[in-house]
């Protein structure tokens, strides 16, 4: 697993990890919770003016069928970018807005309530 570190103070979240198979970027907070999240809604959130253009101009929100993630870079303090399998790359994730998808209700919450 790749792994990046930034100090809790900044944001809650501290660090991440690309889960094995690269489906799902594991986001760890400050109270050591791990929140799996997953490439597709990623891909789909992601915070890139083309990402950010898809999602004005209503363009198909769809990830490429067996979307994965292949690398996550730390980007100072700041946050965090995130290269998919389909070559898109240009995606820097602050830590907050991190934070926030993870903070989102997720399937897997419904489901073990």
């Amino acid at each position: 697993m790749a792994e990046c570190t930034v100090e809790a103070s900044v944001v809650s979240v501290v660090s991440v990890e690309i889960a094995v198979g690269g489906h799902e970027l594991v986001v760890v907070g400050t109270d050591g919770l791990r929140r799996a999240l997953d490439a597709n809604l990623l891909w789909a959130e992601c915070p890139s003016a083309a990402g950010r253009a898809r999602r004005i101009r209503g363009l198909d929100k769809r990830p490429p069928d067996r979307l994965t993630i292949v690398a996550a870079q730390e980007i100072g303090t700041y946050g965090v970018n995130i290269a998919f399998s389909d070559g898109h790359d240009r995606g820097i994730y602050p830590w907050s807005y991190l934070a926030t998808l993870a903070a989102r209700p997720q399937l897997e919450d419904f489901l073990h309530n």
